[in-house]
C-alpha cells in the first residue's frame, strides 16, 4: 500500500514491518515500538463512536504528516 501511496505522490511516513510465517494461520509479527493502533486511533480522533467515523485515519494522517509548503 505504502507503494501506491507514493507513486500517487503520497509520502505518509509509513513505516513497513516484518512478518515471519512459521504455518497456516500462525507466524511471527516484528515490533514497531511507539505504534499507535486503529482503537487508540478511533479513540483520539472520533471520540466513542470513532470506529464509525471514514475520517478517523484522514485526521490521524494530516495531523501527523505535514505537508510543507
Amino acid at each position: 500500500m505504502d507503494n501506491i501511496w507514493l507513486d500517487s505522490g503520497y509520502d505518509f511516513k509509513m513505516s513497513i514491518y516484518r512478518v515471519l510465517p512459521v504455518d497456516d494461520m500462525i507466524g511471527y509479527i516484528e515490533v514497531v515500538e511507539n505504534a499507535d493502533n486503529n482503537s487508540s486511533i478511533h479513540t483520539s480522533y472520533g471520540g466513542s463512536m470513532g470506529a464509525l467515523n471514514n475520517e478517523t485515519f484522514e485526521m490521524y494522517l494530516r495531523e501527523h504528516n505535514k505537508l510543507r509548503e
